[in-house]
C-alpha cells in the first residue's frame, strides 16, 4: 500500500527478526517450536513477568496484560509504542527507505520548535507574589477547614494523600470572586479568583526572590474550561522546584497526574508538568527540562499526549517517552489500581540497563 509513494508495510514487516527487535528491551526464552516457534517473556510495556509473547513466524507479539484492544500486534506497533513516535517514523526506524515512504516520511517528519514557540521569561510583580503567597494560605486554611470538606473527597477519590496536598501546599476556594488588579499590582481588569482546588506554582531557584511564579485553580463547576490562572503569574513548570540538575524526572500532562507521581516516587525522582500537553515550556523552563537526566515523559495516551511527548523529546535529548500500563493516563492507572511506584521504578531501571 502507497501513500504518495510506494512503501510496502508487509514487506518492511518481513525483513524484521521481531524475536531480535523484542530482545533489545527484555530477555526472551523460547518456550515453543511449533509453527515457527514461540518466545516469552517480561512485558517491555507494562513489567509483566513472563506475560509477552512474540511469533517470529507471523511476525506478531502480544501482552496479555497490556496489548491494545487485546489483539496481537506487528513490528511498526511495537516501534510506535516503545518510542512514541508516528507511523512513518516507525517505518523509518525498521528500515524503510526515503523513497519507499515518498511524502508520507516528509509530510511527518519531527518539527523543530521555532524560537518564537518558547515563550520568554518574567518575574510576577512584588505585589502580586505578596497577594498570591497569602491568598495560597488562606486556600490552605480553608482545604482542611469543614469547608473544604467536598474538596478533600475529591482529592482522595483521586488516590491522593494528606501528606502530599500539605507538601505541594495544595488549598481550596470556597468562593466565586472578583478583587481589584491593584491589590495584585498589575493593570486592567478585575483578578477572577475561581472557586475550586488551588495547586501553586513553585520555583526554587536563585532567578527570582520568590519560588511562587503561578497559581492554578482546578475549577469545582467548571463550564468551560477546567483550570483557570490568576492573572499576572508566569507559568514555568509545575513541580520546578522538586528539580536537580543531573537527575532523574517524570513529567506528567496535568497537576493531579503530577501530584499522584511524586506521592509515590518523590524519595526517587522530581515530577513536574506544563499543566497542558499542548503547551510549549518557556526558555527557563526547557532548559530546566534538559537538565533532567532521565526525563521520563508520561504524557496521556492519546493524539495530543503523542504529539506533546515528541515536542518535550525535541527540546529535551535525555527524555524518553512511557506510557501507563493500564488506562489512558496516570489518574485511570491508579483508579484501575496500579502501582505508580513500581512502574516507575521499573522505567528508571530499564534505561539503567541500557534499555
Amino acid at each position: 500500500m502507497g501513500i504518495g509513494g510506494s512503501i510496502d508495510v508487509q514487506a518492511l514487516k518481513a525483513r524484521v527478526d521481531l524475536v531480535d527487535l523484542a530482545g533489545r528491551e527484555v530477555r526472551l526464552k523460547k518456550i515453543a517450536t511449533t509453527r515457527g516457534g514461540e518466545w516469552a517473556g517480561p512485558c517491555p510495556f507494562c513489567g509483566g513477568r513472563d506475560r509477552f509473547r512474540v511469533q517470529p513466524e507471523t511476525g506478531l507479539w502480544f501482552c496479555r496484560q497490556c496489548s491494545p484492544d487485546g489483539r496481537w500486534q506487528d513490528a511498526i506497533a511495537f516501534v510506535i509504542r516503545r518510542d512514541g513516535v508516528p507511523f512513518a517514523e516507525a517505518c523509518r526506524i525498521l528500515g524503510a527507505s526515503p523513497s519507499e515512504l515518498g511524502e508520507l516520511v516528509r509530510s511527518s517528519r519531527p518539527r523543530q520548535a521555532p524560537a518564537g514557540q518558547l515563550a520568554p521569561d518574567h518575574e510576577p510583580p512584588a505585589v502580586w507574589r505578596e497577594r498570591a503567597a497569602r491568598f495560597v494560605e488562606e486556600s490552605e486554611q480553608v482545604l482542611w477547614s469543614p469547608d473544604g470538606g467536598r474538596a478533600r473527597a475529591y482529592l482522595e477519590r483521586r488516590g491522593l494523600q494528606a501528606d502530599t496536598l500539605r507538601d505541594w501546599h495544595v488549598g481550596f476556594n470556597a468562593a466565586d470572586r472578583r478583587e481589584p488588579s491593584a491589590s495584585w499590582g498589575i493593570e486592567g481588569a478585575d483578578v477572577w479568583l475561581a472557586r475550586g482546588i488551588v495547586l501553586p506554582w513553585f520555583i526554587d531557584v536563585a532567578l527570582w526572590q520568590t519560588t511562587l511564579s503561578q497559581v492554578k485553580i482546578r475549577r469545582a463547576e467548571p463550564q468551560g474550561d477546567k483550570y483557570a490562572a490568576i492573572r499576572g503569574g508566569h507559568p514555568v513548570l509545575y513541580g520546578a522546584h522538586t528539580l536537580a540538575p543531573g537527575s532523574p524526572a517524570v513529567m506528567t500532562e496535568g497537576e493531579i497526574d503530577t501530584l499522584l507521581v511524586s506521592q509515590a516516587v518523590h524519595d526517587r525522582t522530581a515530577t513536574v508538568s506544563l499543566g497542558s500537553a499542548s503547551r510549549w515550556p518557556t526558555r527557563y523552563g526547557a532548559l530546566l527540562l534538559a537538565q533532567a537526566t532521565p526525563l521520563l515523559v508520561a504524557y496521556d495516551i492519546d493524539t495530543e499526549g503523542e504529539k506533546g511527548a515528541e515536542r518535550i523529546r525535541q527540546l529535551a535529548p535525555r527524555a524518553r517517552r512511557i506510557r501507563p500500563p493500564v488506562g489512558k493516563d496516570v489518574g485511570e492507572f491508579v483508579e484501575s489500581g496500579g502501582r505508580v511506584k513500581a512502574w516507575i521504578v521499573y522505567e528508571l531501571k530499564r534505561l539503567e540497563a541500557g534499555y
